[in-house]
């Protein structure tokens, strides 16, 4: 579609809902939700206007969450590993990053507002232990260690580095974002141009997750979702597709512009690390994983896909065959052995694995080959290019859809409106106060009754939560005794020792009583155990357990899985018998009470767990020593594992405290929203006949409203 057709019909379509805002205006106060979707719509309508200009750039979106390793993704797609973007990042000082083609490297760092940061000191302010509170106490901590001025800073708003290479500018990058950078705290998005020709015509976003606990920043990726293009999404093998993964894919994405999406299954070194003890050979490892997580792939998508029109089921149908990759092993099969031996994270996984091969399966390590397959790089390079190549056809197709897109939304808006709107007549014509009350009375009695039933699943899930933790409480004893078995290794060492020796000769008489010295090298063979070995135990026992016991803990810490079960108990258990008791209401009130359900994650806090090592052997432990580098390991292991499991008990304990509390507290939720309900329809009674005016005033306007459709609205759903 022509850009001057599209900016027209979009002139039409923007005037018809500014319109309809202010034409609603009034009424705001009655249905807030319904009126402020009309808002919303139309801040959606000028970013995606703004996004498909007649210069359009595609927008290739990295998604996934915190941790899941889309910054290394993308230094290794599109850097050669270089780390251009700050790999490593932490729900601190994580934030979107935008890579655009300019004709010099430029770094364009937004601040975060007053009003946002005063909300993160609000937050950190605050008694509470969840990842939001945390992170907020962790962020304005590390502002004020800083000695920056705070408030000066937020001002300037934005801030430009330039410099005359892309090397210059990654060093100078790290004071914005760097882990320890003076200003990262305050950074809230950061915009990247590079002179690099294979950028132009592309934006490539690196997104901090939507599992981000600072509520701007998701914000952040919010506004971005409704522009992208194409996605990647990344999910961790070892975490594949957990409740955060699906929350995103399943219920923020499907409403937003995306064309194409890739999921990525990745980190497979890392459940080749997790899964390789139980195995007897690579292949069979790899099988394994493939198997089991492209399952998980075919139940999760085809779930969603059923859920979706056809265009969207097909591209949920296209992620139930995820493409298997790791970074890592792309670095280990493209870079020399010293440049990734540099990189304590890589070295420990190669470590891992090597260790893996030779005492489960019997084989030397990995060869390069193997890594390369395991990389699978070229099947990401390929999505990559493919959503390259396809750029005008998509912006194309994304032209020619977006008034029909907006649309949809427009008249589903109307039709929100229109049913709130119908009901509250409903409830106008059909009842007075005293009616009012007494169905309230009989959906109290009702509510009273089926929270009693619920008991069950509250108790059920605490009981799972606390067997749960019994078990990854056995499982960590199970891996001590595991990783605290050091292997000996061979080493030898020489010894000159020296000796006298007469040269005298017996028919030399001028000789009789010379001496000399002579040396003798003398080699030993000797057993020791490797410090180091020690330290990469400890390492890989933290890294690989607390991923394992997230993984356990968000199997049986679902929000949607509760809330789920929840809502199919309490309709099961309506008695819809009575004349007075109006299902509906509960309807209304059950959805707002289980939003409410806020349950715990684990956040583990186990600082340098090498150091008690480290700092106590040197680089070899030999007779005595091994011994007590053994013990140490060992005391080590227990000492992570201890706080590991305080961590999980104090959140199961937080979790059976939440559940109880909802389950005090369901019947009052709902009971409150009931009141607040009849409190408004009595408002609205008490002057019914006006009230019916106005709500009658407002379907009429609706209906008039809905009417006035763009003259060329056909042409824009037929494309």
């Amino acid at each position: 579609m022509p850009t001057s057709a599209l900016n027209q019909q979009l002139d039409s379509l923007r005037t018809r809902i500014d319109g309809a805002v202010h034409a609603l205006h009034p009424w705001h106060t009655q249905f807030p939700d319904e009126i402020d979707a009309f808002a919303e719509l139309l801040k959606d309508l000028e970013s995606r206007r703004h996004k498909l200009s007649a210069d359009a750039r595609l927008s290739i979106g990295i998604m996934g969450q915190v941790k899941a390793g889309k910054s290394s993704f993308l230094n290794a797609l599109l850097f050669q590993g270089k780390p251009v973007l700050p790999e490593a990042a932490t729900p601190k000082t994580a934030n979107l990053t935008k890579i655009t083609w300019g004709p010099r490297p430029v770094l364009t760092v937004t601040f975060y507002t007053s009003e946002e940061w005063a909300q993160i000191e609000h937050a950190a302010a605050s008694q509470g232990d969840g990842a939001e509170a945390r992170v907020a106490r962790e962020l304005v901590a590390m502002a004020q260690a800083n000695g920056i001025a705070i408030a000066a800073t937020l001002k300037k708003g934005r801030h430009v580095v330039e410099a005359d290479s892309i090397e210059d500018l990654i060093d100078r990058m790290n004071a914005y974002v760097g882990e320890d950078g003076q200003y990262t705290p305050l950074v809230q998005m950061t915009e990247l141009t590079l002179p690099d020709d294979d950028l132009k015509g592309y934006e490539i976003v690196d997104t901090p997750g939507m599992n981000d606990p600072v509520p701007s920043r998701t914000d952040k990726t919010r506004q971005f979702m409704a522009t992208c293009d194409v996605v990647m999404f990344l999910s961790r093998c070892s975490q594949f597709l957990d409740q955060s993964d699906m929350e995103l894919l399943g219920r923020q994405l499907p409403t937003k512009g995306v064309r194409r999406m890739t999921l990525i299954a990745g980190q497979m070194d890392g459940a080749i690390i997790d899964d390789g003890f139980n195995r007897r050979s690579l292949a069979e490892t790899e099988r394994n994983i493939r198997n089991r997580l492209t399952a998980r792939a075919e139940k999760e998508m085809g779930g969603i896909a059923a859920r979706q029109n056809e265009e969207l089921a097909a591209i949920y149908r296209g992620l139930q065959a995820p493409v298997f990759s790791s970074t890592y092993a792309h670095l280990f099969a493209t870079w020399p052995e010293a440049a990734w031996r540099a990189r304590g994270g890589m070295a420990a996984a190669y470590n891992a694995i090597e260790e893996i091969a030779t005492d489960q399966w019997g084989t030397p390590p990995p060869s390069q080959d193997d890594w390369t397959r395991i990389a699978n790089f070229a099947a990401i390079r390929d999505e990559y290019d493919a959503a390259r190549r396809d750029k005008d056809a998509l912006i194309d197709k994304a032209r020619r859809n977006l008034v029909r897109d907006l649309q949809k939304r427009l008249d589903d808006c109307f039709a929100a409106l229109r049913q709130a709107a119908n009901e509250h007549t409903m409830d106008l014509e059909s009842g007075d106060l005293e009616a009012a009350r007494g169905q309230q009375q009989a959906c109290e009695k009702a509510i009273a009754n089926v929270a009693s039933k619920l008991v069950g699943i509250f108790e059920r899930t605490s009981d799972e939560a606390r067997a749960a933790c019994e078990s990854m409480g056995k499982a960590l004893r199970s891996e001590i005794r595991r990783y605290s078995k050091l292997d000996k290794r061979s080493g030898t060492e020489t010894e000159t020792r020296s000796r006298t020796i007469s040269t005298s000769v017996w028919y030399k008489p001028w000789t009789w009583g010379d001496e000399k010295t002579v040396y003798d090298i003398v080699t030993h063979s000797y057993e020791y155990l490797a410090t180091a070995d020690a330290i990469e135990r400890l390492g890989e026992f933290a890294d690989n357990n607390t991923e394992n016991l997230n993984a356990q803990f968000a199997a049986v810490v679902s929000t949607d899985k509760l809330r789920a079960e929840l809502h199919k108990a309490l309709l099961k258990s309506l008695d819809t018998s009575s004349k007075d008791f109006d299902p509906r209401l509960l309807q209304e009130v059950l959805p707002k009470a289980l939003d409410k359900i806020k349950l715990p994650s684990l956040s583990f806090r186990l600082g340098d767990v090498r150091r008690s090592i480290s700092s106590r052997f040197s680089s070899e432990a030999r007779d005595d020593q091994m011994a007590a580098l053994q013990e140490a390991v060992r005391e080590s292991l227990a000492d992570i594992a201890g706080r590991m499991l305080e961590e999980v008990n104090q959140k199961v304990d937080a979790l059976c405290d939440a559940l109880a509390d909802t389950q005090r507290n369901l019947s009052a939720t709902m009971t409150k929203a009931l009141k607040l309900r009849l409190d408004r329809l009595e408002a609205a009674l008490a002057e019914k006949e006006m009230e019916q005016q106005l709500v009658a005033k407002l379907i009429d306007t609706i209906e008039q409203l809905g009417d006035d459709r763009l003259g060329d609205a056909p042409t824009a759903k037929a494309a």
